[in-house]
């Protein structure tokens, strides 16, 4: 699933709750941004309910906004549904998060569909619900403070319980 969003040509959008993205996506996401390819990343802000995984993600963004990937936070509440698109016909939406504990040890289900009108709905979710995002910039990310690091710090090694 990972790969296959990811390495599509032109254009992607990820939504999740708990997005905690292994090495190896960051560098598929933050090569696909280099290619000229439109990433962009919608995660759940301040209204999360595990804060952990809200840390674990936050500690991530560096990379992908130093590469020129889009962060997005949704400010209104939890944010709960997971779905990604690519190139305007290929989408999934899930109950799968973009963390190794969703991908790799909790029993959770996706449906993947390979149909433009299908994706064009998705594609339209997406765009609404950026209204009531945040963009997460990369001056922020740098002149983030000492204990934002510091929980970033501790989260980073509980990492695979998120």
């Amino acid at each position: 699933m990972r790969a296959g969003i990811i390495r599509c040509a032109g254009t992607r959008s990820i939504a999740d709750s708990y997005f905690v993205p292994d090495r190896e996506a960051i560098e598929i996401l933050t090569d696909a941004r280099r290619r000229g390819v439109d990433v962009k990343i919608m995660v759940a802000a301040v209204h999360n309910d595990r804060q952990i995984a809200r840390d674990n993600s936050v500690r991530l963004y560096g990379k992908l906004l130093e590469a020129g990937v889009e962060i997005y936070e949704y400010d209104r509440t939890m944010r709960r549904h997971k779905h990604m698109a690519c190139d305007g016909v290929w989408s999934t939406v899930s109950a799968t998060g973009f963390d190794n504990r969703s991908l790799g040890l909790n029993d959770e289900s996706n449906v993947c569909v390979y149909d433009r009108d299908f994706a064009a709905q998705w594609a339209k979710i997406f765009a609404d619900d950026l209204a009531s995002c945040r963009r997460v910039t990369l001056e922020e990310r740098r002149g983030r403070g000492v204990m934002t690091k510091l929980r970033e710090m501790i989260a980073s090694q509980l990492r695979d319980q998120v």
